[in-house]
């Protein structure tokens, strides 16, 4: 059915409203436009649009609660509409990038800049050139690097597991370096917010180096640690890239302990190896450094995704699924939406922890790379080659990627998490 010229009238005078300012108004007639949609069971291919002004009307009102409501319903629609126009993705839709816009809109006045930053950069993907696009996500992301501190502190508090193992191995690698009779000097890779540091500085440390390098964690790890009463004297904190460190800029002498709390399941690629190795070059003792962690090894599996907003039984999708999927099997999808938001942006509030029920182990874990020791430099031109052995049916769309750590002694760590798998690669 095609819409009435009832509801094409409520849509024309919304519309008509929206241009001379009257935004309460348009949002009334949109409002009955829809219900009376639903009340007719009608359709129309381009009804995204009279979602996607509506949300305009409410962020023009400072309703952020209602226009994310909308941008979201918008979206949805776009998918369905990209799926029937057999698009590759639903970023190629040219209202993509505007209905981005206005979600992304909708999480900023709400407070949630991580996941407006995530709205923009999806906007971005589509149309990279668009201007308001472009100043709203430089926006949103210095907000969310000013956020980052108490986002840090605040999760590093509540991930007992976490703090408490590194808290522990750190203190651990302290008293080591004082027992072998010298004077501990730690550098501290990825100072976050300074409760590391704090650690080593309580467990007997003479000076903490502490490297981060957003430059607005970097203050709040001083903030911290002059607050918690440790002496200015007593350690230095620099904005600094790990593998650009220089003695006499960045640190006032050699240290004799490493913490490099640098490490996600990107230990292959995200620039761990390269600063351990500066470190052991240029900045640490040559006998006996003592290091956390002290072993690492990189673990994969192959893994499944579910299609967004589906969920599987029986190797089929629930009859209730989004845009028209039902009954289809779950083999056929390639579909990594449900991935979205996880993704790496440069952005401290970025990724998000993965929920588990969006992804379908399909392999046992294999071990992909081991250093047994951080003290002696990896070889970063090996290659190697692994054989994995699928062990459920499904499509293989990803592959879940994280680190084991042994991080002093019997202290260990997995960047897994318990029990779902915290970053994909």
């Amino acid at each position: 059915m095609v819409l009435s010229s009832t509801i094409a009238g409520l849509n024309k005078a919304a519309v008509a409203a929206i241009k001379a300012g009257d935004h309460q108004q348009a949002i009334t007639l949109l409002s009955q436009l829809f219900q009376q949609a639903a009340a007719q069971h009608t359709t129309h291919p381009e009804l995204f649009i009279a979602h996607s002004n509506k949300a305009a009307c409410h962020l023009a009102l400072g309703q952020h609660r209602e226009a994310l409501q909308d941008a979201e319903a918008c979206l949805q629609l776009l998918r369905a509409a990209s799926a029937r126009a057999g698009l590759l993705s639903p970023s190629r839709h040219p209202h993509w990038p505007k209905a981005c816009q206005r979600l992304g809109g909708a999480l900023l006045g709400l407070g949630q800049h991580r996941q407006a930053a995530a709205a923009f950069e999806a906007g971005l993907e589509a149309d990279p050139f668009n201007p308001s696009l472009k100043d709203v996500y430089e926006y949103v992301r210095t907000q969310c690097d000013i956020a980052a501190p108490k986002n840090y502190l605040h999760r590093q508090l509540l991930d007992a597991p976490r703090l408490s193992a590194w808290w522990s191995a750190t203190a651990a690698a302290v008293a080591a370096v004082a027992a072998s009779g010298r004077q501990p000097r730690v550098l501290l890779l990825g100072a976050k917010g300074g409760l590391l540091a704090l650690a080593a500085v309580r467990a007997g440390a003479v000076h903490v180096t502490c490297v981060e390098q957003s430059p607005y964690l970097a203050a709040a790890c001083r903030k911290v640690l002059l607050y918690n009463g440790v002496p200015a004297s007593s350690f230095s904190v620099t904005s600094s890239h790990p593998t650009t460190l220089q003695l006499g800029r960045d640190l006032p002498c050699v240290c004799n302990c490493l913490v490099a709390d640098i490490i996600d399941n990107g230990v292959l690629s995200g620039g761990f190896i390269p600063a351990v190795a500066h470190t052991l070059d240029e900045l640490l003792v040559r006998e006996e450094p003592v290091i956390v962690p002290a072993a690492v090894t990189v673990m994969a599996q192959a893994v499944g995704v579910r299609p967004s907003g589906c969920e599987v039984h029986g190797g089929k999708l629930a009859a209730h699924c989004e845009d028209g999927c039902e009954n289809v099997s779950s083999s056929s999808w390639l579909d990594l939406s449900a991935l979205n938001k996880h993704r790496w942006t440069p952005s401290h509030c970025l990724p998000s922890p993965l929920d588990p029920s969006s992804f379908i182990p399909l392999s046992a874990p294999v071990h992909v790379w081991h250093m047994p020791s951080l003290a002696v430099a990896a070889d970063t031109s090996a290659v190697a080659q692994l054989d994995v052995e699928m062990q459920q049916t499904g499509s293989w769309a990803a592959v879940a990627v994280w680190a084991e750590l042994q991080l002093f002694g019997t202290i260990r760590f997995s960047t897994a998490g318990e029990p779902a798998y915290q970053w994909f690669g």
